[in-house]
């Protein structure tokens, strides 16, 4: 009998990967607000400010074997007589247009079995007019893909689906070859519509989102508005047969071949 035991020594101290990405909400919810500190009117309970502001993705950030999910709580600019200070400040643009502060609060936290090697977040593709929410990949050695999403019912993540390309099956992949300077590398198409893993050198693992009329996503019209991105099926493409000698040429292209793949469905 066989088993896999992990323990780490020393707690990770920074902050290794990180990304933004609709989890507990999806992009069609309203932001999450703070009440303003006003110097005009102290007993008002939340902002009114002119330009509204849109839906702010979850904060999603790993370090080492520590996975952590936030929530930004933003606070819009309303007060008249904080107007020159807030004239005088740097303005954010893009989903933080308008904002005079924020805050994170802390959604999931989860200690991993392993280290976490790269993390994506597999997008929506704005379907369901941004009523669905997106998925986390996350990647761990040698060739372990998961997939996570958020359930409003324990509110924490669960699995997906998993993928693991090791074994006596997958030895092939290797090509005689037992350790790798790096650890899986994981891209996605920011439309949405699949992933891409590279592993053991040049190997490329396709990952094939579920469209939201496939079989994978409820039935019910209301739950299939509201799920998650998934994965439907994966594919291998070695990278040594298409003349892809640098792992920079895979970054480059990965948007375009993957394209391809979903658009033909090969």
């Amino acid at each position: 009998m066989s088993f896999a035991a992990f323990k780490m020594m020393h707690w990770a101290s920074g902050i290794e990967h990180c990304a933004a990405g609709f989890i507990t909400h999806s992009a069609a919810d309203s932001s999450p607000r703070i009440p303003p500190i006003t110097a005009d009117d102290l007993d008002s309970d939340w902002a009114t400010s002119n330009k509204p502001i849109g839906s702010v993705p979850n904060l999603i950030t790993a370090a080492a074997n520590v996975l952590e999910v936030y929530i930004v709580r933003v606070q819009e600019e309303s007060s008249s007589s904080l107007a020159y200070k807030a004239a005088a400040e740097p303005k954010g643009g893009g989903v933080l247009a308008g904002v005079s502060g924020a805050s994170l609060e802390l959604a999931c936290h989860y200690r991993l079995h392993g280290n976490v090697e790269s993390l994506g977040v597999l997008p929506n593709g704005a379907a369901d007019g941004g009523r669905r929410r997106d998925s986390i990949i996350l990647t761990f050695r040698d060739a372990k893909i998961s997939v996570l999403e958020f359930d409003d019912s324990i509110h924490g993540l669960r699995t997906s689906s998993m993928h693991c390309f090791e074994g006596p099956d997958w030895v092939h992949l290797k090509r005689g070859r037992e350790c790798f300077p790096r650890g899986p590398l994981v891209k996605v198409d920011p439309l949405g519509r699949c992933a891409a893993v590279l592993v053991y050198g040049l190997q490329m693992i396709v990952l094939k989102a579920a469209e939201a009329s496939s079989g994978l996503v409820a039935e019910d019209s209301t739950l299939r508005a509201t799920g998650a991105s998934r994965i439907e099926s994966s594919y291998i493409v070695g990278l040594r047969d298409l003349d892809m000698k640098h792992v920079k040429d895979f970054i480059f292209i990965h948007v375009e071949y993957l394209s391809l793949l979903t658009t033909y469905k090969l």
